[in-house]
């Protein structure tokens, strides 16, 4: 798992974030996900931001995201975490 992948939001993200998307509605988690994206914390970073989340939650969140174009990687290590 990474920790220290940063993302950033597409259009399309921006959109959805704002509820100025005219597609496919995200849901309320998404939503929050969304719009903690800042484009320069790390997954680390937004998980201590967000503790409504597990890191289970929140990696799954982030690539479903990133999976759908809401979200795209733009930095850090690849690397598992260890703790």
């Amino acid at each position: 798992m990474s920790w220290t992948t940063v993302y950033s939001k597409t259009t399309k993200g921006l959109l959805a974030a704002t509820g100025k998307s005219k597609g496919k509605r995200v849901s309320k988690e998404q939503l929050i996900l969304l719009k903690v994206v800042d484009g320069a914390s790390s997954e680390a970073d937004l998980l201590a931001r967000t503790p409504r989340f597990t890191e289970s939650e929140m990696h799954q969140g982030l690539e479903a995201l990133a999976n759908d174009g809401y979200l795209k990687a733009i930095g850090g290590v690849t690397s598992a975490r260890t703790e």
